[in-house]
């Protein structure tokens, strides 16, 4: 159904076939034990079927919208009320949770986070949710695939950890600019910076879209601005 060949199949099963595992602390050493499930931590091949495990995750969910990149799954739930969204939230993530476990993958409820949006300025007291007997509180803030979201979907965070973190590949350049070629420099900022002010900017650059020649500046874009500036 995957398309897999029969013989991508056996060199799959041989790859998780008679596989072991020990403890080592400095000289000391455990029994190997055999593994039934599970792979090596790392592995390219591990990622692969890691994400074949979890291609259909979305058919075990109903009221939501579930995405997911690698080893990171987001669910989404729409409510009329915050007491709606407490409840579908606890349903669906029981439903991944029970997908997870029948999978024989292990999950962990704590490194949950919880993030409200409300509409407007609307305010209200903190939520939580329990999933798996652990009671998960509201959050303000979560990093998403590299991107800080804020529960009044402003871009503060985000830019404030851009320009922090492309400031100090600045100063690693700075450091090398005795030691390298100008090609070699603009390869590296390239990489390190440029690379950096473009993930996801369509996202976080749509709040400061100008319409008009007399729509203010934004103080932020100047900021990352500066920074491109300086890459080049």
């Amino acid at each position: 159904m995957l398309g897999f060949s029969v013989e991508s199949i056996n060199w799959l099963r041989s790859y998780l076939t008679d596989r072991r595992q020990l403890v080592q602390v400095n000289d000391a050493q455990s029994e190997p034990r055999n593994l039934d499930c599970g792979t090596p931590q790392g592995s390219v091949c591990s990622c692969l079927i890691f994400a074949i495990f979890v291609g259909d995750i979305e058919k075990w969910t109903g009221s939501s919208i579930l995405q997911g990149f690698a080893d990171d799954t987001f669910i989404t739930v729409v409510g009329n009320s915050l007491e709606d969204v407490c409840k579908l939230a606890e349903i669906e993530s029981e439903k991944v949770m029970n997908y997870f476990a029948i999978n024989r993958m292990v999950t962990n409820p704590s490194k949950t986070g919880f993030l409200v949006i409300r509409p407007g300025k609307t305010q209200q007291n903190s939520a939580s949710i329990k999933i798996a007997n652990e009671c998960i509180s509201e959050i303000q803030e979560a990093k998403i695939l590299g991107l800080w979201v804020t529960n009044d979907l402003k871009w503060k965070k985000q830019i404030e950890t851009l320009i922090s973190d492309t400031n100090y590949s600045l100063s690693v350049l700075r450091r090398l600019k005795k030691l390298m070629s100008s090609r070699e420099l603009r390869m590296l900022a390239e990489g390190l910076i440029m690379s950096k002010l473009r993930y996801c900017a369509t996202v976080y650059g749509s709040e400061w879209i100008r319409l008009t020649d007399d729509d203010a500046l934004s103080s932020m874009q100047y900021e990352i601005q500066k920074v491109q500036n300086k890459a080049y």
